[in-house]
């Protein structure tokens, strides 16, 4: 199945030529509300980075307006399995693997993951891991809903337990909801969760690890990026599709058939359904 996005020409230019979709943290989306969202005084939003898509096939006046640059935008469409996958026994860097996996879990040797190990090795925050067979947990339909804000303030517990302390989180549903004011964007999203620390992580010791996460939801630290890019794989802009936007100019146009044939050959150029009958302005 192709999925949607409205873009400018210039995200095309960065998408093709770094093979990459870019995510942004939800507190900087056009949605406000759903970018306050937090629990237990904990700012989700800002630890939660999203890319927004829609599964519907019929162009959408107000998402050429509002996300294409108008005269200047492409609607791009990609197969929802998209991203790069990644072998857990392979990618995390620097550890024995199959030392740390007791003999009766092996299956966890076949995992496939959508982040690269490499992230999780030495780093000043975590990205909590996405494996490739549980899509759900990575691309989600967004649910329109009477009230955003009540339906997430229970997403975390604090549990203070053998003198230890520390958040139960259910993170599923962050940057899933949005008020049924937005319905008409029909949209999906692939999401990420990265939580900022205040110096280097390691998986090895799990009571360092956690503190240092329950440090940074208590003291709402800020995230250290306000982006972040994720790797497509190698034969997905095989299958790109570009529609151009209904009112493109002749010099977008040559632009942007330029940018595929250095980048994606083998992509389609698409005319808009709708250039007969609008005129973006």
């Amino acid at each position: 199945m192709l999925i949607h996005h409205y873009t400018s020409i210039e995200s095309l230019a960065m998408i093709l030529s770094t093979r990459k979709i870019r995510f942004n943290r939800l507190d900087r989306m056009d949605d406000l509300e759903e970018g306050r969202v937090e629990a237990q005084g904990i700012p989700l939003g800002k630890y939660t980075y999203v890319s927004c898509w829609t599964e519907e096939q019929e162009e959408s006046i107000p998402l050429w307006n509002m996300y294409a640059g108008k005269e200047m935008g492409v609607r791009i469409s990609l197969p929802q399995d998209m991203f790069k996958d990644y072998s857990f026994l392979d990618g995390f860097c620097g550890f024995n693997v199959r030392e740390m996996i007791q003999s009766n879990d092996q299956d966890c040797l076949s995992v496939m993951l959508k982040i690269p190990g490499s992230e999780y090795k030495d780093k000043n925050y975590l990205i909590i891991p996405i494996e490739s067979n549980k899509p759900a947990t990575f691309y989600r339909r967004i649910q329109y809903v009477d009230d955003v804000l009540s339906m997430t303030k229970q997403l975390a517990e604090q549990v203070d337990e053998d003198a230890e302390s520390y958040y139960n989180l259910d993170l599923g549903n962050v940057g899933t909801l949005k008020h049924r004011r937005w319905e008409f964007q029909k949209e999906s999203r692939f999401l990420i969760r990265i939580i900022p620390t205040d110096g280097q992580i390691s998986l090895m010791n799990p009571t360092e690890f956690m503190a240092k996460i329950k440090g940074a939801f208590d003291t709402k630290m800020e995230p250290h990026f306000e982006t972040y890019d994720l790797s497509l794989k190698d034969e997905a802009l095989d299958q790109l599709e570009v529609t151009l936007s209904p009112s493109i100019t002749t010099g977008q146009r040559v632009i942007v058939e330029s940018l595929l044939k250095q980048y994606a050959p083998k992509a389609t150029i698409m005319e808009s359904s709708l250039k007969q009958y609008v005129q973006m302005k």
